[in-house]
């Protein structure tokens, strides 16, 4: 997966989550949720198409995932 060439957030959330998953047990659902304040469902929802993002929310996941400091340079 290519974060800079993706098109869709919720496949790069998934996958992300996944793979810090497989390296840290404590990174589940339920505790990014937890992090970002929003309900588990609700992040749920997103991940199935049926809810989106908010920007403080969008911000929240990068920080659980640790995608903060990445930039894209040409």
């Amino acid at each position: 997966m290519n974060l800079f060439t993706s098109q869709n957030y919720r496949e790069i959330i998934s996958e992300l989550l996944a793979q810090k998953r497989f390296l840290d047990k404590s990174y589940t659902f339920q505790n990014m949720a937890s992090f970002m304040l929003i309900q588990k469902t609700y992040l749920s929802n997103v991940i199935n198409n049926r809810a989106d993002l908010n920007s403080d929310q969008m911000d929240s996941a990068c920080e659980y995932l640790g995608l903060k400091e990445i930039r894209r340079i040409d």
